[in-house]
């Protein structure tokens, strides 16, 4: 009976921790799951007092059938600072090709010749903003002007996420939408879904490299997805290697 009674009581004990577990997890607001993932890759100090990132990054993109679009490979540096400064050097084709964001003003060189037309050069500006917001999650997502909602919660693989969706600023109708997965163990970033208005993509966060003393993505894969949100056929493959980063 003593024997029972232990059981029963152990097992009243554990559904109340689980039900106490449960209530906390469905608690948390897209913030704190948000400051939780930035603990998980290093901490949000740690990641304020980088003063410079550099690393090789490697794109192959695919077709619908499985051969290969292209396959480039950049060498991308940040130097954060009052001046912040950013680099993007790559080979396409016969030509070299640096991208550059000083302090505010974009440059693009083709072979060490300056670029001045407007367009390709908003369009520099694009693809270093862009590396800039990847490179920089979870961590630009407490940004105070991105506006984090909690949504569903997601279960893939027997993992249980959180899901959190991020809102900016400028955002239009036609604006892309991000949703952020977070591992409900450890809170590390998994998965992101962005919806475009000609297709939505899904990106699974692979393998990371932690070399630094922050968990950057090491290896990640970007699968087209139909309406009903099946994977249809892998559209990149992204390798991120050689992490060097020094701090204030």
């Amino acid at each position: 009976m003593i024997m029972i009674k232990k059981i029963l009581l152990t097992g009243v004990s554990c559904f109340g921790f689980l039900f106490l577990l449960n209530c906390e997890q469905s608690r948390l607001t897209a913030s704190e799951i948000v400051t939780n993932a930035c603990e998980a890759h290093g901490g949000l100090d740690k990641w304020q007092q980088l003063k410079t990132l550099e690393f090789n990054k490697s794109t192959a993109l695919f077709f619908d059938d499985g051969s290969v679009e292209s396959d480039v490979n950049q060498s991308q540096s940040f130097t954060f600072s009052s001046k912040p400064n950013y680099r993007i050097a790559f080979k396409q084709d016969t030509s070299t090709i640096s991208l550059i964001y000083d302090n505010g003003y974009v440059h693009k060189r083709v072979n060490g010749f300056v670029e001045s037309d407007s367009t390709q050069l908003e369009s520099a500006k694009s693809s270093l903003m862009a590396a800039l917001y990847v490179i920089s999650q979870p961590f630009a997502l407490l940004d105070d002007a991105v506006e984090l909602t909690r949504v569903d919660d997601l279960e893939i693989d027997g993992k249980s996420l959180y899901a959190v969706r991020a809102r900016y600023p400028d955002d239009g109708p036609d604006s892309d939408k991000w949703t952020y997965y977070f591992d409900q163990n450890d809170f590390t970033l998994l998965f992101n879904k962005v919806e475009l208005t000609d297709h939505t993509s899904w990106i699974e966060n692979l393998t990371f490299d932690d070399y630094t003393g922050i968990k950057f993505n090491a290896h990640r894969t970007s699968y087209r997805l139909d309406e009903d949100g099946n994977k249809t056929y892998l559209r990149a493959e992204y390798y991120y290697r050689n992490f060097k980063a020094t701090y204030r």
